[in-house]
């Protein structure tokens, strides 16, 4: 497992600007913190070549603040009366969006299915999806969305809306299709990194 350098993060994270506003100082930051790793990530049942760690981000004053005010000039958004973070995964992102707009940020086990719940996730995957449609999320926010096509797809397919800043370029694999296991190269959970 490596930490990438700024120049090296380009090929794995995509920004959600057309303009590409801001992407020099994203590769930076994401290098100079060690936010993202490349090697072999165990994420539940799924593996990865590489992880993002919006935990790396909370340790540099300002930059998560920076985060959200570039996903704020991205996506103009109304903010709602309320941010929920399911199950912990979004108290990075969801903090600073929450002071960044003013409303408070409620950690939750499970969605309360009353009003029009907003869900913030650091970031974002795929399976996520049908969980947080089932618990009752209309609108998920994030930070990074793995296999971004795919976390599209599952908005339409569960009748979300979805905003976030930034893409990652990697693939989410089966363990039969992970090339790391295929030579018996062992994985590190991704929760254990955060």
């Amino acid at each position: 497992m490596r930490r990438l350098g700024a120049l090296e993060t380009a090929p794995w994270i995509r920004s959600v600007f057309s303009s590409g506003m801001g992407l020099d100082w994203i590769h930076e930051t994401l290098g100079r913190t060690g936010a993202l790793l490349e090697g072999h990530f165990r994420h539940g049942a799924l593996h990865s070549t590489h992880l993002f760690r919006p935990s790396a981000l909370a340790w540099q004053a300002g930059v998560l603040s920076h985060f959200v005010e570039l996903f704020t000039a991205a996506t103009p958004l109304r903010p709602p009366h309320r941010l929920l973070s399911v199950r912990g995964r979004g108290l990075f992102f969801g903090d600073a969006l929450a002071r960044g707009w003013g409303i408070p940020l409620e950690p939750s086990a499970a969605l309360e299915r009353r009003g029009d719940p907003w869900v913030v996730m650091d970031v974002l995957f795929p399976a996520d999806l049908a969980m947080l449609r089932e618990a009752g999320a209309t609108r998920v926010l994030g930070l990074v969305a793995v296999e971004p096509a795919e976390v599209c797809a599952g908005l339409l397919r569960h009748g979300l809306s979805g905003s976030w800043l930034l893409e990652a370029g990697w693939a989410l694999r089966r363990e039969e299709d992970c090339g790391f296991c295929a030579v018996g190269a062992p994985a590190v959970s991704a929760a254990e990194l955060g």
